[in-house]
């Protein structure tokens, strides 16, 4: 590792000792963001904004959309979180390289000013990466960012920015701790992105969420499109999509694997429509091929094949499900092990119920000490359904035991910071990511 590199790295642990402050009073109140981003003299209006909320899937069609506007010839720049295996992965400017030494100088900047200010421990680690990205896309003269919440919407670190369009993937009950215990409360801190004369973009929601997103829309005055009234046809094998969308048929690859996917696709390109305009029509092609590059770490990742290891940052009942009906159509092996890890508060019932139907034996730990997880609620979840559970608490011990067990499919799943921890042991014993 260069001095730069090794300086950069100190940078984003800096940043990350900051902690998570999520007490209500902090993460209900977008004052310290406004600050941090004021005294810091951040210029928001000086970047066409796509902003991106939801439950599962904004990730993945913010690289998307991304992608597209990159192979339209534009500077695009993608905040997603978290990261897999790198801080990078988290600030990214498609098709460049990071520019060390400005995020550095960025970085010390912003170091100075808060210490200047005495305001050294007063803002989370998400305010700081979220205005450390947004200036150094301004710094690198971005066209577009593209910008994935974190948590939630209306109080999102995030959510300070007058964007060009919105959308909200899929919503189900997460972070109830947080955000609210019902479906409909969840929906509207999502929905809190949503903003006057900005179109918003969404698809295939449950019938209370679609209530929340069109009552958002007509508080605030501006348009909303669900993209499922324009499509007719959808045929998917997990990895090429065919469609006809808005009265044309349509045929795409994409990098990340699994029918939902291949939505997700259809939800960027509508964004990208409505951005483009014309131009979209003089470029479809391009931005179709761009769908088969746009890829993010830990989504259905397909490590190796022979034997099978395959790594999936599914921490939703829903998302467990769409991705074990991805697992389905392309692992044809039956004897699938399985390695699960998440952090508490999430609906481990569900899950454990889903994951029963590939594998008679399960494993689990922490997902790491990132974040709180409760392997007690876990455990007992798997016991009241018979599902034999080996359980191991040092995530690493448990992720070589699990890849020393003899068996076809290794199968990792849950928390994002459970597949980093993996990712790392598995390259300590010589294994190619």
């Amino acid at each position: 590792m260069s001095q730069l590199s090794q300086c950069c790295t100190e940078l984003f642990e800096y940043i990350f000792s900051r902690g998570l402050n999520q007490e209500p009073r902090i993460m209900m109140n977008l004052s310290y963001m406004n600050e941090f981003s004021k005294i810091s003299k951040l210029k928001v209006n000086r970047v066409k904004i796509i902003h991106i909320a939801g439950s599962k899937g904004k990730g993945s069609v913010a690289v998307q959309v991304a992608s597209g506007l990159h192979a339209c010839g534009y500077k695009v720049g993608l905040y997603t979180s978290p990261h897999v295996t790198h801080w990078y992965e988290r600030i990214k400017i498609m098709g460049s390289e990071m520019n060390e030494k400005e995020l550095l100088r960025i970085g010390k900047y912003l170091q100075k000013i808060v210490k200047v200010q005495k305001r050294e421990n007063r803002y989370n680690f998400f305010e700081w990466l979220t205005v450390l990205a947004i200036h150094y896309f301004i710094q690198q003269k971005c066209d577009f960012v593209v910008l994935e919440t974190g948590l939630g919407g209306k109080y999102d670190s995030t959510n300070i920015f007058k964007p060009v369009a919105t959308a909200i993937t899929l919503i189900e009950k997460e972070h109830c701790e947080i955000l609210g215990d019902t479906l409909e409360e969840i929906s509207r801190q999502k929905c809190g992105i949503i903003k006057k004369g900005v179109p918003n973009f969404s698809y295939f929601q449950k019938k209370i969420v679609k209530k929340e997103i069109s009552h958002q829309c007509s508080v605030v005055k501006t348009s909303n499109v669900f993209i499922e009234s324009s499509i007719k046809e959808f045929v998917s094998n997990s990895f090429d999509h065919s469609t006809i969308f808005n009265g044309k048929r349509i045929e795409y690859s994409t990098a990340l694997f699994g029918k939902h996917q291949g939505y997700n696709a259809i939800l960027a390109l509508q964004i990208l429509k409505n951005v483009l305009k014309k131009k979209y029509i003089c470029q479809e092609s391009a931005i179709l091929k761009s769908l088969g590059s746009a890829f993010l770490p830990g989504r259905f990742q397909i490590i190796s094949q022979k034997p099978w290891i395959i790594v999936d940052c599914a921490h939703t009942a829903e998302s467990v499900k769409a991705s074990l009906i991805t697992l389905k159509t392309i692992v044809k092996e039956s004897e699938i092990s399985v390695l699960f890890g998440c952090a508490e508060h999430k609906n481990v019932n569900s899950m454990m119920e889903s994951l029963k139907e590939i594998t008679q034996k399960i494993y689990i730990t922490k997902p790491g000490e990132f974040k709180k997880s409760n392997l007690d609620n876990i455990e007992m979840a798997a016991k009241n359904i018979n599902f034999e559970c080996i359980r191991i608490d040092d995530t690493k011990m448990a992720c070589n035991y699990f890849l020393g067990i003899k068996c076809q499919v290794y199968f990792v799943i849950g928390s994002f910071f459970l597949v980093d921890i993996f990712l790392q042991e598995y390259k300590k014993i010589g294994g190619v990511i």
